[in-house]
């Protein structure tokens, strides 16, 4: 392999990029370290619904965009939350009039 020749100027000029690169890092600028699909919108860990909500996405389609499925799984999860909770309060307000 050929080595690469660089001129003082351009080393310097990487290595200061480099070190801005780390300085974004550990000032958390570069985006968290946490994966949306890794966040558990609060399922039982041992639960059918916990195992379903992390294998659904892939399931469905392998090929697309998995962060889209999953961010796109998490809202209908707390949309449906949403609605189960209000009918259920609903529900029980109507049988006690």
């Amino acid at each position: 392999m050929d080595e690469i020749k660089l001129s003082a100027e351009k080393k310097a000029d990487i290595l200061k990029k480099v070190e801005e690169l780390l300085q974004l890092y550990h000032n958390g600028a570069l985006g968290g370290e946490v994966m949306p699909e890794d966040a558990n919108p609060g399922l039982g860990r041992e639960t059918s619904e916990n195992y379903s909500y992390f294998t659904l996405p892939m399931a469905l389609n392998y090929q697309r965009n998995f962060l889209f499925i999953v961010l796109r799984l998490t809202r209908l999860y707390k949309y449906l939350c949403l609605i189960v909770y209000h009918t259920f309060y609903e529900w029980q307000e109507t049988a006690a009039a």
